[in-house]
């Protein structure tokens, strides 16, 4: 069983890549604690199998998964159906964005500006998002430009 996102399936050992790779930015920022409190936002969470996983690790982690037909699978995790640069969610609520594949879309589904625009309203002061991307350089882009602090490529803190 993977975690499936659109037309994609990642195999379970990728799913747990993509937690080993939060939890190191997030060691890297001396923010783990972020992973004891939360809330964590999903942002394309498909059927919500990595935010699931997350709180088998951090029990205590509030888990939103955002997409426009979540699957509902995890009774542990709060679905919204939402688009993605207009989740619904308040102002400086999330300390953790992640999305997994999501650059594919850019100009066809949302624009990056209008998604940058998103991330930035829900995050708070020195919130994290973390865009487990191929190639990232489109999401990023619009969170360098606006300041935030980046560790490695992949890894974007709000200041």
């Amino acid at each position: 069983m993977g975690l499936e996102f659109l037309d994609n399936t990642y195999s379970d050992e990728e799913t747990d890549a993509f937690i080993r790779l939060i939890s190191f930015y997030l060691e890297e920022s001396d923010k783990k604690s972020f992973l004891e409190k939360g809330p964590i936002v999903d942002l394309g969470c498909g059927n919500g199998t990595l935010l699931h996983k997350l709180k088998g690790l951090y029990p205590n982690i509030e888990c939103i998964g955002v997409d426009r037909k979540p699957y509902r699978k995890y009774p542990d995790i709060t679905y919204l159906t939402a688009d993605i640069t207009r989740t619904g969610l308040v102002n400086e609520s999330s300390r953790i964005v992640i999305t997994v594949n999501i650059q594919d879309y850019v100009g066809d589904s949302f624009t990056k500006q209008s998604f940058f625009n998103e991330v930035n309203r829900i995050l708070i002061p020195n919130g994290i998002y973390i865009p487990l991307e191929p190639m990232p350089r489109e999401l990023i882009e619009p969170f360098v430009s606006a300041g935030y602090r980046s560790f490695g490529r992949y890894f974007q803190e709000k200041h």
